[in-house]
């Protein structure tokens, strides 16, 4: 596994979908492949407006202390800004800016990912509870040979 470094990100306007997750860390991986599938499916990236960049987030949020896993995860991108009025199906959500772990997964998806979840678990680190997130971008075209940086909100 490779390293992290402690990085500080500023604040992000998220546009995109979500799912609210129940159970344990499989359901949370059932739930995150649904979610990309829909995500593709209902062409939610042509849906959102005033786009940063090509990449999408995948973002966890609502954690609580006693459960590594995220109660929530949305699906999107970054945008300029956050229009009054959204797309129907699509919400937005703002993660502040602070300091987080930046961890980069290299390999096959989706199993890169997740082993880099299960390292970063095994670490502990002072979680800070704010939503953590991972980026797809260009080096996620090839889904065998994959990197996908991993930003963990920490205190």
């Amino acid at each position: 596994m490779d390293d992290f470094q402690i990085v500080h990100i500023p604040e992000m306007l998220i546009v995109g979908i979500e799912t609210k997750i129940k159970g344990d860390k499989e359901q949370l991986y059932k739930n995150v492949e649904s979610l990309w599938s829909r995500f593709f499916r209902e062409g939610v990236m042509n849906k959102i407006p005033n786009q940063k960049d090509n990449e999408i987030l995948n973002i966890y949020s609502e954690y609580k202390k006693d459960n590594p896993v995220p109660q929530n995860c949305i699906m999107g991108k970054r945008v300029e800004f956050i229009d009054k009025k959204l797309p129907k199906g699509v919400m937005s959500i703002e993660i502040p800016a602070g300091k987080y772990m930046k961890f980069t997964a290299k390999g096959a998806l989706p199993n890169c990912v997740r082993e880099m979840w299960e390292f970063i678990h095994e670490l502990e680190p002072e979680f800070s509870y704010a939503p953590s997130f991972e980026i797809y971008g260009p080096k996620t075209a090839d889904p065998d040979n994959a990197e996908i940086d991993i930003y963990v909100a920490v205190k």
